[in-house]
């Protein structure tokens, strides 16, 4: 089970009860203002909890406005010239508030640490290689996925939709040891967006 993804107006969103929340994923500057409403309205008729928004910098005032707080932003996302914002907008309180927060804080703790170590040569341990992924490990790939995320918002269970991303937006890369696939890690892209 996965969420639907769909157009409203211009902009791409994805929603559905599965993570109980609707994510503007693209949007289309032309959709402004009246798109913030429009989400608005959709959670409300769903019964959604929570609405996530990645936008452009230009576009953060509309939301903002509308009750939307800021999460992160990613300087240069859009062509090099833009920031991405991430926006949050919690009809349920209790969604702003993270479950796991001594989790999070370790990860955290974590990162900051293999941070410092950029410049550091990362190796593989004897065995194990790095590949990109093609269709031929599409049905390999899912079952990792499957393993990893028995839920998720996006159909990665499937085959057909990876191999579809791969044609369209996605780069996979896997990690295998002795030939197995034991790990991966996507990167989507937005061509037009240069990002």
């Amino acid at each position: 089970m996965h969420d639907a993804c769909e157009t409203l107006g211009r902009s791409e969103i994805q929603h559905g009860p599965y993570s109980n929340r609707i994510y503007l994923m693209k949007l289309d500057k032309r959709d402004l203002p009246g798109i913030v409403g429009e989400l608005d309205a959709l959670a409300i008729r769903k019964g959604y909890t929570k609405l996530f928004a990645k936008v452009p910098a230009g576009a953060e005032a509309a939301f903002v406005n509308r009750g939307y707080l800021r999460e992160a932003s990613i300087p240069g996302f859009y062509q090099g010239r833009e920031d991405a914002i991430f926006l949050g907008k919690y009809l349920d309180p209790s969604r702003a508030e993270p479950g796991n927060q001594e989790e999070l804080e370790e990860v955290r703790a974590i990162a900051e640490a293999r941070a410092r170590k950029v410049s550091e040569e990362c190796e593989l341990p004897v065995g194990f290689s790095m590949l990109p992924c093609g269709p031929e490990h599409a049905e390999v790939m899912s079952r990792v996925y499957e393993t990893v995320f028995p839920s998720y918002p996006f159909p990665i269970h499937d085959p057909g939709y990876l191999k579809e991303t791969m044609r369209s937006h996605v780069n996979y890369f896997g990690i295998f040891r002795d030939g197995e696939l034991v790990a991966l890690s996507s990167s989507e892209m937005d061509l037009k967006g240069s990002n």
